[in-house]
């Protein structure tokens, strides 16, 4: 493996497998090397295997595909190289004729299909200061503590509110208004009101707290408030048959105390009342749920004919697709295997589609029914052969205080019994995150350090996700305590199991909160010969002051005078 390789990869995502099952959409990204850019389009694959279809090939950047109601036509947000994806637009699949319904001035963002195919909510960035809009200056005025992201760019003079077109073209209308932002909304099932994610108090910018909140579609009534606690959400979702409303998150009684309780999937029944939490039995986090960066997290999905909740968590470094019953109760694991399945959707008769990757494979669309698990795409059967692949070795063991710690290491690709080798350990970022079963950016990089010679080795310690709450709890604001302590009896455990490990030619590497381990390591011991931090927290209290997301209580912010 070279560096070089990574751009050869096809990243497959998105998938969205069809009302009636037959069919799975998906966005297939490359990279555009003369261009300097990538290159997003929309393929087709029919759920039980075949050719790959491409559907977009006008637009450079095409993301998001949504299939009608009718199945007839797919709604989808594109944009033109070096743009933003500003464009909404729909294919007739008959006549593969795409139309634009409207072009917003800053991102379209999670698209959805009225019940009945009439209308199109989506989520976009506008305007809604007098001054802001009247300022003409390139001295920026900045009233938000959430003004810009890295990946996003500056967005100090904009609130992200909902928006409606007509499905057939038309003028988008302003649903929401207000000093504040829409993390997430959805259709109600009646095809005329919204449920939608925000706090609309005047703490809009320094609360993690939101409230799911219903108002109308069109010009006519106001807007009524469906939950009354303390809540951190960043998803919603309406049941399509029945009046159910589902949210992912957690109730935090104090603000300080943000990171350390697990989300959870909540169902206001009824659309009203205390929100009942159908996952309290389950020892895992509901996943994506991003507690740092508000907007990542992705909406409950449903099997309507068997009212059943579909979402991710992870197992023993697998992210798996789970299911439970809108009454709560047994907790179901719906893909089985070692793998990482990154995105998924769901059929009405419970038929999943689901891009995945494991130690061998990269990202691939899969479904699983009543057949089992399948890979219905081989986009990347040639990047990985077994002369420039080494596999990882999984192995366990034991801490201080009596906990099992997952890790694994990769033996130089070329590697000779006997010999010594140079040998590097990789901390997750996080730290409520986990390694796994995968073959992506991340462990492209592993093999690539590999092909020169390098051992490589990594766990999940104490805060990494897959291995219960209690293995989670208090990690935050404690960093470098009990976490640290696994990584550092996981390279004792390293030197001992592996032979071939060169205790004296060690490094240590990782990136944000894996960046900040580093750093800690190399103040408190001399085992390791090198380090490497990136995208790190080198000082917590002058990250919270320059963080991109400081409206969202992040980084914690431990007792820095014991170090």
């Amino acid at each position: 493996m070279r560096i070089e390789d990574l751009l050869r990869f096809k990243m497959v995502s998105d998938p969205q497998i069809s009302r009636d099952g037959k069919q799975v959409l998906f966005v297939l990204n490359t990279v555009d090397r003369k261009r300097d850019s990538y290159q997003d389009h929309l393929c087709v694959v029919p759920a039980k295997g075949g050719k790959v279809t491409q559907l977009t090939k006008k637009n450079v950047r095409n993301q998001s595909p949504r299939w009608s109601p009718d199945g007839e036509r797919v709604l989808f947000v594109a944009g033109d190289d070096g743009q933003k994806m500003t464009k909404l637009c729909v294919m007739d699949l008959g006549s593969r004729r795409t139309s634009t319904l409207c072009v917003m001035p800053n991102m379209v963002e999670k698209p959805s299909w009225s019940p009945d195919g009439k209308k199109v909510l989506f989520l976009s960035r506008i305007r809604v200061d007098e001054e802001q809009i009247n300022h003409k200056s390139d001295v920026k005025i900045v009233k938000h503590l959430w003004y810009k992201f890295t990946t996003t760019g500056w967005f100090h003079d904009t609130r992200k509110h909902v928006f409606v077109v007509g499905a057939r073209r038309g003028e988008p209308r302003q649903v929401t208004t207000g000093e504040f932002d829409v993390a997430a909304a959805s259709w109600m099932p009646n095809g005329e009101d919204v449920a939608f994610v925000a706090n609309l108090t005047d703490r809009t910018d320094s609360s993690i707290y939101k409230d799911v909140w219903i108002t109308a579609s069109s010009s006519k009534g106001g807007r009524r408030r469906v939950t009354k606690g303390r809540w951190q959400m960043d998803a919603v979702s309406a049941m399509p048959k029945g009046s159910s409303i589902l949210f992912v998150g957690r109730e935090i009684p104090d603000e300080s105390l943000i990171i350390q309780k697990k989300s959870n999937i909540f169902a206001v029944r009824r659309g009203d009342g205390e929100p009942a939490n159908l996952t309290k039995n389950f020892d895992q986090w509901v996943v994506p749920f991003h507690s740092c960066v508000p907007g990542w997290a992705d909406n409950p999905k449903f099997a309507t004919d068997t009212s059943e909740v579909y979402f991710m968590a992870y197992e023993k470094g697998s992210l798996h697709v789970f299911k439970v019953g809108l009454e709560g109760g047994r907790v179901q694991r719906v893909t089985s295997g070692p793998r990482t399945v990154v995105s998924f959707t769901v059929s009405n008769d419970g038929a999943v589609a689901y891009v995945s990757t494991d130690s061998n494979h990269a990202p691939e669309v899969w479904t699983k029914d009543g057949a089992g698990d399948r890979r219905r795409t081989n986009l990347n059967g040639r990047i990985v052969n077994g002369s420039n692949f080494s596999e990882p070795e999984e192995f366990w063991f034991t801490t201080s205080d009596r906990k099992s710690v997952q890790g694994w290491m990769i033996k130089p690709l070329k590697f000779v019994a006997g010999r010594k080798y140079p040998s590097l350990l990789s901390i997750h970022g996080g730290p409520y995150w986990a390694y796994g079963y995968g073959l992506t950016e991340v462990e492209h990089e592993f093999q690539v350090l590999a092909a020169a010679g390098f051992a490589v080795f990594y766990t999940n310690p104490r805060g990494s996700l897959g291995y219960g709450e209690e293995f989670t709890a208090d990690i935050s604001p404690n960093w470098a305590e009990r976490d640290y302590a696994d990584i550092d009896e996981s390279v004792d455990y390293v030197l001992e199991k592996f032979p071939f490990v060169d205790k004296d030619r060690l490094g240590v590497f990782g990136g944000s909160y894996g960046g900040y381990m580093p750093n800690w390591a190399i103040g408190h011991t001399n085992r390791y010969k090198a380090a490497l931090t990136d995208r790190r927290v080198s000082n917590i209290y002058s990250c919270a002051g320059v963080f991109d997301l400081a409206g969202s209580q992040w980084p914690p912010m431990p007792d820095i005078g014991r170090g």
